[in-house]
C-alpha cells in the first residue's frame, strides 16, 4: 500500500494559474486523439465494450445525467453533482441483478440529503419491482416521487420562478406580448398543435397566438400562487411547452434578443425537473437491478493542502522556459495585461491558494472513489464506465478523466464548456495499490503536457461555453418505445 505523493503541484498549479488568465480561463474542449466515432471500453479481462450506441446505453447514460441535475438542489458551485452506476449479478437473470447508484457532490451531503436518498432509493426499487409483477399500477408512486422531487429541489425552483418572474416582465415591457411578429419566409415546418395545424404563413399568426397565450399562463401562476404550489405549476407548465416550436419563433422575435434568451433559459431550466422525472422512471423500469436499488452518498476525500508559498510570475514563467516581458506576457499570457499587472493578478492567484485546503471536483470524487474501492475485485467489471453530471466537466477534469485509466477502466462523461477553474486539485489518498498511483502520476503528466501545450500555442479568442446542461439532455433523447408519460 502507498500515499499518493503529488509531484511538481506547486509548478503544475501555477501553470492552471497562468492559463486561467487567457480569455478568463475560456479553452476549447480538447478533441485530440479522436477515434473513428464509436466509443470503445476494455474491461479487466481485455474484453471490448461499445459505449453508447445501444438503446439500453443511451437510457442508462441519460439517466445519469438527469439524476445528477435532480441532485444539484441548490444553484451554485458547491452543488454540482455527478452519479455512476455499479452493476452486479447475472445479466441473463433480470431478477439476480443489483444496481448500486454512487452520487458525489462538490459539497458533502447532509442529513436532509440522506432523507430524500432513503425515499428515491424505496420509490425507485417498487418502481423497478413493478415489472416483474409484483405492482402493476405505478401511478400513485410517480406523484408520491414527484412530490419527493419537488421538494428536495425548492431551494433551486425558487431561484429559477424569481428569475423567470423579472425576465417575463422584461419580455412584456419589449412589447413581445402586444403584436404578432412578422412570418420569416423559409422558417421550418412544425406542429405544434393539430388544431392549428403545420406551421406556415397562413398558421403563422394563430401560433404566435397560442405562443403568447402560454407565455401569459406563466404570468398568471406567477400573480394567483406563491410557495410549493408556485413552483409545481411553473415547474409542470415549463415542461409542457418547453419545446414548442412556435414558443421559441414568439421569443426569440422579441427586439431585446438578450431578453428573450433570457427567459426560454429559464423555461427550460424549470421544465427540466419534471423531464428528470419521467428519466428516472423509464431507467427504473428498463434498466435490470433497480428492484435491489441502492443508493450510496460518496463521503468526499480529503482535500488536499499546499504546504508552501507558490512561486512568483518570473519563477514560473522561468520553470516554462520562458523570460518576464512585456513580449512574453502580450504572447503567453493576456494581450490585455502589462508585466505589472500580469504580475498583480498572477499573485492574486497564487496567494489565494497557497496554504489552504484545496477543493477536488465531483467528477474526479466519484472516479477515485469508485476504483480505489473496486481495486482488485471482480466489481471493475461492474463498474459502467460513464459518469453524470449536472454540469458540463471543466477542461482539467475533462482532461483528467481522458487520461486517467486503471485496470482497464476509462471514463466519459457528456463533454466540457472549456473552461478552466484555478482552484482544481487532487485529494490526499493513502493506502493504494502501487498501479493505482501510477495511473494517478501518469494522467497528472499527460494533463502537464497538455496543459504546457496550451500555454505555448497563441493566444486566440474563444467563445463562451455555456457550464449549464440545460438543453444538453433532455427526455427527446429516450426512446419512443420507453415512453411513461
Amino acid at each position: 500500500m502507498a500515499n499518493f505523493q503529488w509531484d511538481n503541484r506547486e509548478h503544475f498549479i501555477s501553470l492552471i494559474h497562468l492559463l486561467s488568465l487567457r480569455n478568463g480561463g475560456q479553452f476549447e474542449p480538447n478533441e485530440d486523439e479522436a477515434d473513428d466515432g464509436v466509443e470503445v471500453d476494455i474491461d479487466i479481462h481485455g474484453n471490448k465494450h461499445s459505449i453508447g450506441d445501444s438503446r439500453e446505453d443511451k437510457l442508462k447514460q441519460n439517466f445519469l445525467d438527469r439524476f445528477a441535475e435532480m441532485m444539484s438542489r441548490k444553484k451554485g458551485g458547491k452543488h454540482v453533482c455527478c452519479a455512476a452506476f455499479r452493476e452486479s449479478g447475472d445479466r441473463c437473470l433480470d431478477k439476480d441483478v443489483k444496481i448500486s447508484l454512487l452520487v458525489a457532490r462538490n459539497s458533502n451531503f447532509g442529513d436532509l440529503d440522506k432523507t430524500f436518498r432513503s425515499r428515491l432509493e424505496g420509490l425507485l426499487a417498487t418502481i423497478g419491482a413493478s415489472v416483474h409483477g409484483e405492482q402493476y399500477d405505478i401511478s400513485a408512486i410517480k406523484e408520491e416521487l414527484w412530490e419527493e422531487v419537488l421538494c428536495y429541489n425548492q431551494p433551486r425552483l425558487k431561484f429559477y420562478a424569481a428569475r423567470l418572474r423579472d425576465n417575463l416582465n422584461a419580455f412584456k415591457n419589449a412589447g413581445s406580448l402586444a403584436s404578432i411578429p412578422p412570418y420569416r419566409i423559409g422558417s421550418t415546418t412544425f406542429c405544434d398543435n393539430p388544431g392549428i395545424g403545420p406551421y406556415s404563413a397562413d398558421t403563422h399568426a394563430a401560433y404566435m397566438r397560442l405562443a403568447q397565450e402560454r407565455i401569459l399562463e406563466l404570468d398568471n401562476i406567477l400573480c394567483s400562487s406563491d410557495g410549493a404550489d408556485q413552483q409545481r405549476l411553473l415547474a409542470e407548465h415549463t415542461y409542457s411547452i418547453r419545446r414548442m416550436a412556435s414558443l421559441r419563433i414568439l421569443i426569440n422575435s422579441c427586439p431585446k434578443a438578450s431578453v428573450g434568451h433570457k427567459l426560454l433559459r429559464d423555461i427550460c431550466f424549470l421544465g427540466r425537473l419534471k423531464s428528470c422525472l419521467f428519466t428516472l422512471v423509464k431507467g427504473a423500469l428498463y434498466i435490470p437491478g433497480f428492484p435491489q436499488l441502492s443508493i450510496i452518498l460518496v463521503e468526499n476525500l480529503q482535500p488536499r493542502s499546499l504546504s508552501c508559498k507558490l512561486p512568483p510570475l518570473v519563477d514560473a514563467m522561468r520553470h516554462l522556459g520562458q523570460t518576464l516581458s512585456t513580449l512574453n506576457v502580450g504572447k503567453y499570457i493576456s494581450k490585455k495585461l502589462n508585466v505589472t499587472k500580469a504580475e498583480r493578478r498572477f499573485t492574486q492567484l497564487q496567494s489565494k491558494v497557497s496554504r489552504k485546503p484545496l477543493p477536488t471536483h465531483a467528477d474526479l470524487q466519484l472516479i477515485l472513489y469508485i476504483t480505489k474501492t473496486a481495486y482488485g475485485e471482480s466489481t471493475y467489471r461492474e463498474i459502467y464506465p460513464y459518469i453524470g453530471c449536472s454540469k458540463l466537466s471543466c477542461f482539467l477534469c475533462a482532461a483528467f478523466i481522458k487520461y486517467f485509466s486503471l485496470g482497464g477502466v476509462t471514463f466519459r462523461t457528456r463533454g466540457s464548456h472549456g473552461k478552466i477553474y484555478p482552484r482544481w486539485s487532487i485529494p490526499k489518498m493513502d493506502g493504494l495499490h502501487g498501479d493505482m498511483v501510477m495511473a494517478l502520476n501518469s494522467a497528472l503528466e499527460r494533463m502537464q503536457h497538455l496543459l504546457h501545450g496550451e500555454f505555448m500555442k497563441p493566444i486566440i479568442t474563444v467563445g463562451y461555453l455555456p457550464e449549464s446542461s440545460a438543453g444538453v439532455t433532455d427526455d427527446a433523447n429516450d426512446t419512443d418505445d420507453m415512453d411513461v408519460e
